[in-house]
């Protein structure tokens, strides 16, 4: 198996002022060949979703180069047009500096000292030129997350009366539904996938059954009493006028509209 390398996805993204470091090819060429039980991941551009903008170039955008199997990314944050600081985003919405500037980053990256466990739980990569790592990300890490916080697109944890209501009306429907309509049951650490969509005039929910996210969305049977609190919620969301939303439901009690985007609800016991 190779490990993808596609710099120049990479570099027609790189934005005005910006240049990659020379350090950087350098770097493509040693991971270049067979992935073996090295670290898992490709050298090549990928969206850094849930965060906006995601590569719209300028002050305070990112640049990904790094892609993981789960989703996660390694980027340029391009604070600073010289010696950019480089971040990890992971697949659940975290993020975190792991390096003060590239070649930083591929000092922790040899010694397996990033904090990314895609990287650090392998055998270490064999890299040219590495130096030490540079001092601590304490300082680089504030900004960015204040940074994150100004740029995400999640939406923080709705409180309130009405919103604890109709999250616990969902974790019952989500119950019920259990070994009945989903491959889980309560003995699992469940999640229930629904889609709430306006057609014509009217409010349709459809779940994800056994055949999994490629198989066939039947509708919710009406005893499931699904309809009502759903459209109560989606006087909640960001977006109430889209038409169609994605919602997830977990055992730890979480309801969530289009991955946290539009709306996201969590058990005041755990929050």
């Amino acid at each position: 198996m190779k490990r993808k390398i596609a710099i120049d996805g990479i570099r027609k993204r790189v934005p005005a002022g910006f240049q990659l470091p020379t350090s950087f090819a350098r770097f493509a060429a040693d991971v270049g060949g067979e992935i073996g039980d090295g670290p898992w991941f490709h050298v090549a551009w990928a969206n850094a979703d849930p965060l906006r903008p995601l590569d719209a170039g300028g002050r305070g955008a990112l640049l990904p180069f790094l892609r993981f199997r789960d989703g996660g990314v390694v980027a340029f944050w391009l604070e600073r047009v010289a010696r950019a600081p480089i971040v990890h985003l992971d697949s659940e919405g975290g993020q975190r500096v792991v390096g003060t500037h590239l070649d930083d980053f591929f000092a922790r990256l040899a010694r397996r000292r990033t904090g990314v466990p895609d990287l650090d739980d392998c055998a270490p990569l064999v890299l040219r030129g590495v130096g030490k790592p540079a001092g601590g990300l304490g300082a680089a890490q504030r900004r960015f997350v204040a940074w994150t916080e100004a740029h995400s697109a999640l939406r923080r944890p709705t409180a309130g009366a009405d919103g604890e209501k109709l999250r616990r009306a969902m974790m019952t429907i989500a119950r019920k539904m259990l070994g009945k309509l989903t491959s889980y049951t309560a003995r699992d650490y469940w999640s229930v996938a629904l889609r709430a969509e306006r057609k014509a005039g009217r409010l349709v929910v459809t779940y994800m059954g056994k055949g999994g996210i490629h198989g066939v969305w039947p509708q919710v049977p009406p005893a499931y009493g699904v309809e009502a609190p759903v459209a109560q919620l989606l006087t909640m969301v960001k977006h109430p006028n889209k038409g169609k939303w994605d919602i997830t439901i977990t055992k730890s009690g979480i309801v969530t509209f289009d991955r946290d985007k539009e709306l996201l609800l969590v058990d005041p016991a755990t929050s």
